[in-house]
C-alpha cells in the first residue's frame, strides 16, 4: 500500500537531513490536516534548525495557531537570526 502524504511527510519531520524536516514542515502548508503536536515539538526542540522551526511556525501561523506567529514574532527579534542571515546557514538548505 503507498503511504499517504501525511504520513510521508510527517515521517520527515523525524529525520536527520535538516533539508528533509524544512520540506516536511513546508509541505503541511499545503495539505488539509497537519501533525500540529509534531510541529510544535519541532519548534520547541532546542536543537532544531531556526529555519525549519520558522517553517514549522509559519505552518501553525497560517491555520490561525497563535504559538506559530508568536514564535515567528520573537524571532525577528532574535540576534541568532540575524547570524543565520548573515551566512551561518548550511549549504544544504541553500538548495531548497
Amino acid at each position: 500500500n503507498p503511504i499517504s502524504p501525511y504520513d510521508y511527510f510527517t515521517s520527515l519531520l523525524s529525520s536527520r537531513s535538516i533539508a528533509d524536516r524544512y520540506a516536511a514542515a513546508k509541505a503541511f502548508s499545503f495539505l488539509e490536516t497537519m501533525p500540529q503536536d509534531d510541529l510544535v515539538e519541532r519548534i520547541s526542540d532546542a536543537t532544531e534548525h531556526i529555519y525549519v522551526k520558522l517553517e514549522c511556525a509559519a505552518c501553525l501561523a497560517r491555520r490561525g495557531i497563535a504559538l506559530g506567529y508568536n514564535f515567528i514574532k520573537t524571532s525577528l527579534k532574535s540576534t541568532y537570526l540575524e547570524s543565520v542571515e548573515n551566512g551561518a546557514l548550511p549549504t544544504r538548505c541553500l538548495t531548497l
